[in-house]
């Protein structure tokens, strides 16, 4: 589980992992209102001081046949690398330390011995208890040593542990937990300020003196991925939020070398040289800058407000709109501004009282198509699976210390990458339009500069005025008319009489089909969407062939329509298909898809992977519940 808890595509280093948990818990465990500093520090030590911390008995466990391990340290002539982290400013690690009772055994127990089960609460960045599996996956040998000063006795506790697996030696069966520790009756006790706790620090140049907060020592490590470079990378990209801020004062240190560096909140522009390269991370990092009013230029500040005035819950961008016009906005992105809306929610759990707050949305404009940014409480959520690209706009979306950000955070996976409604802490509140409360988030970038678009497309009726303008006061007069072809102009003109056929106005489509940049997207259009259990469309893609029906000819080794819209991706072609959470998949094939949508707000992106060629697509609709037959049909 440990090796594969964190293979995620948006945190699958291991140094990024490392970074992005181990700093996390320290930020939770933040005592008062001063910075939390941590301090990552890189060294060697001589193989026969490491001998001490994995004795030859010990050895024998890692190279039994069912670890597998694949790159075991040369235990008698290699130095061990190693890793520590210190925390200052943090609470330690409270708790008795010689109980499985997770009430007296607090923050003790549910780090050393609870796997899955964490006692943080409400507005903690993480809370499911398996973060720190991250740990020991950073150890060639998968161990590590904890040691925590805490303020209520003053003294230090140490304990180590490596996790392996069910392995047999000589015989003996033997479970994955290997321990360094005390024992008493049978229960793992730690090491209190003794000698082993002092060589301890005096081995791994742990510095701490009397001040509450845990260390950690990490032997081992894959010296090729946890360097310092790429640890003041991670650090850059995953925190530069509270760093900023100033609730977090990093410290980067190598023993070997003697380098060291820092980041606190006057590193604005270091935090920036970390990542050079990462045009991504220099835009977002502009964006926070300017949201901590760190950039020289002022952003634009607008709110966004109910059209009726009212705040109560509602979730329908159709009802907003901003303070400010669409011009004066369009103006400020063209001019290189970066425009800083605000923007109501209120959340309704069912088990307590509505919460009013709000959000922050900063755009700036960018040639291209890119994904936001979603921020929660300073944690960076990297991999929304639905996100949609901003047109022509580079996004942030910032939730931090309100009943939102704690909705979203009960919405996360273990490891706070995305957020969906299905999550079963999410779903225990019973909020009031659960189903639509992330969209309203996760959106509302592409939401706010569709209104400024639908502005836009209002038709200017003195568009021409420039061009075609009136008679000035002084031009010369026009030469008169004949006087006969007055009299004709002045006679009234007889039309025929003929009875106008009474025509419907036609219904508008439920749905929109545009095209952009090598993506399709099909939309709702609230004008038509007027069934309220929704429509169901049928729709087919195929690549276009020259004398040939396209869909006739499709081969499902161009791409698989249903793969991609089920799993986000079609491996095998890389087609790829984002929906939202207003579009049910009913049933498809390889060009085919019948989809249930429930609301105006749904989206559909569709990306081919071979832009060379043109991709055709036919889409019908009918009202949900009714028969199938396709009524309607676009191209593009």
């Amino acid at each position: 589980m440990q090796d594969e808890f964190f293979q995620d595509q948006s945190i699958g280093d291991i140094e990024h992992a490392l970074i992005r948990e181990t700093v996390q818990n320290s930020l939770d465990a933040r005592a008062g209102s001063d910075p939390v500093r941590i301090v990552f520090s890189l060294g060697k030590l001589p193989s026969e001081k490491a001998s001490f911390w994995f004795p030859k008995e010990v050895q024998a466990h890692f190279s039994a046949k069912e670890i597998r391990l694949a790159s075991l340290p040369h235990w008698s002539d290699e130095a061990c690398s190693y890793l520590t982290i210190e925390d200052f400013g943090t609470k330690g690690l409270e708790g008795q330390t010689n109980t499985t009772d997770p009430v007296t055994g607090g923050n003790f127990y549910h780090f050393f011995r609870a796997e899955g089960l964490s006692n943080k609460g409400d507005g903690k960045r993480g809370s499911w208890g398996v973060g720190k599996v991250v740990i020991p996956r950073t150890s060639r040998a998968r161990s590590f040593f904890a040691i925590t000063t805490r303020a209520s006795d003053s003294k230090s506790h140490l304990m180590g542990q490596a996790i392996l697996r069910h392995h047999t030696i000589d015989g003996i069966q033997y479970t994955p937990d290997g321990w360094f520790s005390l024992d008493e009756d049978g229960l793992q006790i730690p090491f209190t300020s003794d000698e082993v706790t002092q060589k301890l620090n005096a081995d791994f140049c742990l510095t701490r003196q009397d001040e509450p907060g845990l260390g950690l020592v990490i032997p081992w490590i894959y010296e090729e991925y946890v360097t310092l470079p790429r640890l003041a990378s991670a650090i850059a990209r995953e925190y530069f939020i509270p760093i900023l801020a100033g609730n977090l004062v990093i410290e980067l240190v190598d023993h070997g070398t003697g380098r060291r560096q820092c980041f606190d909140d006057s590193s604005y522009e270091g935090l920036k040289q970390a990542n050079a390269e990462n045009e991504y991370f220099q835009d977002a990092i502009q964006l926070a800058g300017s949201l901590l009013k760190l950039e020289k230029s002022p952003c634009v500040m607008v709110d966004v407000v109910q059209e009726s005035g009212l705040q109560g819950l509602n979730y329908d961008w159709s009802d907003y709109k901003t303070t400010m016009s669409s011009q004066e906005i369009e103006s400020a992105l063209e001019h290189g501004k970066i425009v800083h809306f605000k923007v109501p929610m209120v959340i309704t759990p069912a088990k307590s009282a509505a919460e009013s707050g709000h959000f922050d949305v900063l755009i700036k404009r960018k040639p291209g198509r890119h994904f936001p940014l979603y921020i929660r409480d300073e944690l960076i959520i990297p991999n929304l699976a639905s996100r949609t690209k901003t047109p022509d706009c580079f996004a942030l979306i910032h939730a931090s210390n309100s009943a939102i950000a704690d909705a979203l955070r009960r919405a996360e996976c273990p490891a706070h990458t995305d957020w969906k409604s299905t999550r079963d802490k999410f779903q225990e509140q019973k909020y009031s339009a659960a189903n639509r409360l992330i969209p309203f988030v996760r959106e509302s970038a592409q939401k706010l500069l569709g209104k400024l678009m639908t502005e836009e497309g209002k038709p200017d009726h003195s568009l021409l005025a420039a061009i075609l303008p009136l008679p000035h006061i002084d031009a010369p007069p026009q030469p008169s008319k004949d006087k006969d072809l007055v009299e004709r102009e002045k006679e009234p003109q007889k039309t025929p009489h003929t009875e106008l056929p009474n025509i419907p106005a036609p219904i508008p489509r439920c749905w929109r089909l545009r095209q952009s940049a090598g993506e399709i997207h099909l939309s709702g259009n609230p004008a038509g969407f007027i069934r309220a259990d929704g429509y169901v469309l049928h729709l087919r893609a195929a690549y276009d062939l020259r004398g040939r029906n396209p869909f006739k000819a499709h081969s499902k080794f161009d791409f698989d329509l249903y793969m991609a819209a089920s799993k986000g991706v079609d491996e095998k072609s890389g087609f790829r298909v984002a929906k939202n959470d207003a579009v049910t998949i009913l049933k498809g094939d390889y060009c085919s898809l019948s989809l249930h949508v429930t609301s105006p707000d749904f989206e559909i992106t569709f990306l081919p992977e071979d832009l060379k060629r043109d991709l055709i697509m036919k889409v019908g609709s009918t009202p949900f519940g009714e028969s199938s037959e396709e009524d309607e049909e676009a191209e593009e």
